[in-house]
């Protein structure tokens, strides 16, 4: 039998998941294609009519032998799967390890734990190379500069090793010490202690402006769960003098769907936003009454093709 392990994590983790009977039935559609087959008669009904998971997964891999793919690997099963259920999910699906769905939920709070680097790998050393250090992070706080290679972390030597690996290496639980092996250009070895701690990540910046005091230009880097607190504390900050606040989106980065829908919120009058299905049924996203902007004229750019 087929592990549809991609069904589960839909069920589990989305945060507004189709029905499983949907699911199921998008499923045997994706296999039908796949083998210029029909359905069966009737079998939207049956699978409609079966509320208990075991049941509809027996259904479904009797379906998937009847139609005459039992012989297909799992590998290509799940492949087939998540291409369908890309198309039929809100938002669509993405596959991805504990450690990596760790670090998005801490993203997407604006509670990314970690020391406070940006890295690349170095040729020429074959290691880590810190490209930048965030400001107010332990990193900076520890003395750590950008165009460090950094040879060991905890003792392990970072020579020709994956940075995706590197960086595994380096996050870890809040509060917990790194001990990093570091040299900077034309310097000698050195060891390091830093903390782990919540980075303090910026998705807005407040950009000077030099001649027009009656605008501010707020540009947004990425979209987070944090990013209209933000955008409301540099609103609220501003002068009276302000009467037009630009809201430049063409350096924005990331798309998580809840974000966005909380963002488009902020930013938008009474209306409908888009639509959700749910297990019963599709209903509007409405966004709230008012604006993050208050009296002042709003102002937005963007850059026209950017599916962000």
């Amino acid at each position: 039998m087929y592990n549809f392990i991609e069904i589960e994590a839909v069920m589990e983790r989305h945060i507004e998941p189709p029905t499983w009977q949907r699911l199921v039935l998008e499923v045997l559609r994706t296999v039908a294609e796949t083998t210029h087959r029909r359905l069966a008669l009737g079998l939207s009904s049956r699978i409609s009519s079966l509320g208990d998971a075991d049941a509809l997964y027996e259904l479904l891999n009797d379906e998937v032998v009847r139609l005459g793919l039992n012989g297909q690997s799992a590998e290509w099963m799940n492949a087939a799967v998540l291409e369908r259920l890309n198309h039929v999910v809100p938002g669509g699906v993405r596959i991805v390890s504990q450690s990596e769905y760790a670090v998005e939920e801490q993203l997407a709070a604006n509670r990314y734990v970690g020391i406070g680097v940006q890295a690349s790998m170095d040729r020429e050393a074959e290691r880590m190379k810190f490209m930048k250090i965030v400001e107010g992070g332990t990193a900076e706080a520890a003395g750590l500069h950008a165009g460090d290679i950094v040879e060991s972390v905890d003792g392990k030597d970072t020579r020709k090793v994956p940075l995706g690996e590197v960086f595994q290496w380096i996050r870890g639980p809040e509060e917990s010490v790194i001990r990093l092996t570091v040299r900077s250009p034309g310097a000698e070895s050195r060891d390091v202690e830093v903390v782990r701690r919540v980075v303090p990540l910026k998705t807005l910046n407040l950009v000077p402006q030099n001649k027009n005091e009656a605008a501010a230009l707020i540009r947004l880097d990425f979209v987070s769960a944090s990013s209209v607190h933000e955008l409301r504390m540099i609103i609220e900050e501003l002068p009276e003098s302000v009467t037009t606040v630009i809201l430049d989106l063409r350096h924005s980065q990331d798309g998580n769907l809840r974000n966005l829908n909380l963002l488009a919120d902020a930013l938008l009058e009474e209306g409908e936003l888009g639509r959700i299905e749910t297990r019963s049924g599709v209903r509007p996203l409405v966004a709230e009454g008012g604006t993050i902007f208050g009296t002042r004229q709003p102002v937005l750019v963007y850059q026209p093709g950017n599916s962000e």
